[in-house]
This record gives C-alpha cells, sequence and structure tokens, in this order.
C-alpha cells in the first residue's frame, strides 16, 4: 500500500514536478498522464531528440524528460476519437 503525505517537503536536489502541474497539462487523468509519459519516453529511448533543455533536470532518463516536457507544454494529448468528427 502506498501512502502519500500531502504536506511533505518535497527533495532538495533538482527540478521536482508536482502532480498538479502535471495532470493540469492532460485532459484526462493520470491513466492519460502515464500514456502520454510512456508513449515518449519510448520515443526518445529509441533516439527521438529531446524537445527541452536537459541540463537543469536531476536525471537524464527518458522518463524524467518526457515528464519535464509534458509539464512545460511541449506534447499534447490528442484524443483520436474527438479528432475523427471535426
Amino acid at each position: 500500500m502506498i501512502k502519500i503525505d500531502k504536506n511533505s517537503q518535497p527533495p532538495k536536489h533538482g527540478n521536482v514536478l508536482s502532480l498538479d502541474q502535471l495532470l493540469s497539462k492532460t485532459q484526462g487523468g493520470v491513466f492519460s498522464l502515464v500514456c502520454m509519459a510512456m508513449a515518449r519516453s519510448r520515443e526518445i529511448h529509441s533516439g527521438s531528440p529531446s524537445l527541452i533543455d536537459c541540463r537543469h533536470l536531476s536525471s537524464d532518463k527518458s522518463t524524467t524528460i518526457a515528464l519535464e516536457e509534458i509539464a512545460q507544454g511541449k506534447i499534447g494529448f490528442i484524443d483520436k476519437k474527438k479528432k475523427g468528427r471535426s
């Protein structure tokens, strides 16, 4: 079981992203965020160039880069069902 303490302080290293900050960039919820991060992380891991400056990040892992790209609004979610109706 995972316990989340909303009053805890974030770690002092690097740029820490909040879940609220990330969720504000998605049209859905946590599931949409996870799908976006997973898909973009796979692209980065396969050699796709990063859309952000990664020098300030606490990690060079593809997942960290993908989440930061989402937080900065560099990538977004396209709902294929809604796109086909227009």
